[in-house]
């Protein structure tokens, strides 16, 4: 007999991914600990016009044609993929989840459109990790400031919490990001912050301007 070591306890393992309505794929960090995706911070996308599938492939870097960099958070990470939804007249309104399943000949991870899951597993607060990620994606695609994981797992942190706190839309936090941009370039905030981790974005963004 040969027992195997089980070293995860606590990390969650699932097979599903979720199109969020902003036109993101979100991909929990149960499913990317399911399928090995850490380390893969970048992913192609397909698509099957007959049999209305979508396929996946993570690879570690931008090498290939049209791959995409994925957006890592605490709770997992996103891929930007409106304009890929939008080229295939995909809907993505309203959000909806799906099993992911590996197809074995292509080794593409790949989601039925017509198959949608019941419910919306996540977050408690899922609408506000959506809201957030969505904003953090506005954000990259509108500066060159090139955060690092880290810095936007605290930029998504801050938009998660405020978001909470101050009841936050989806807009209100893009809002805020911009702002903070003003701020930082101009080198000072023109209103106290809101919540703690705002003058810590402030000192962030400033850095990263200050660096660039």
């Amino acid at each position: 007999m040969s027992f195997e070591r089980f070293e995860k306890p606590g990390e969650r393992f699932s097979t599903k991914i979720s199109v969020w309505k902003q036109g993101v794929i979100h991909v929990s960090k149960g499913t990317m600990n399911y399928f090995a995706l850490e380390g893969l911070d970048y992913c192609s996308l397909h698509y099957d016009r007959e049999a209305r599938k979508v396929g996946m492939q993570f690879i570690g870097s931008a090498e290939m044609p049209g791959t995409i960099k994925l957006s890592h958070r605490d709770v997992g990470a996103v891929i930007p993929a409106k304009s890929f939804f939008d080229f295939y007249k995909i809907s993505y309104n309203p959000s909806r989840q799906y099993q992911l399943e590996q197809d074995p000949r292509s080794g593409l991870l790949v989601f039925d459109l017509g198959a949608p899951t019941e419910g919306y597993e996540g977050h408690p607060d899922g609408h506000f990790v959506e809201k957030a990620f969505s904003s953090l994606c506005t954000f990259r695609q509108r500066t060159s400031l090139e955060p690092t994981p880290q810095e936007e797992a605290c930029i998504g942190r801050y938009l998660f919490d405020a978001g909470i706190y101050l009841n936050w839309t989806a807009e209100d936090m893009s809002s805020a990001l911009e702002e903070l941009m003003k701020d930082a370039r101009n080198n000072q905030m023109n209103a106290p912050p809101r919540i703690p981790q705002e003058k810590k974005v402030f000192d962030l963004l400033r850095e990263k301007i200050a660096s660039g």
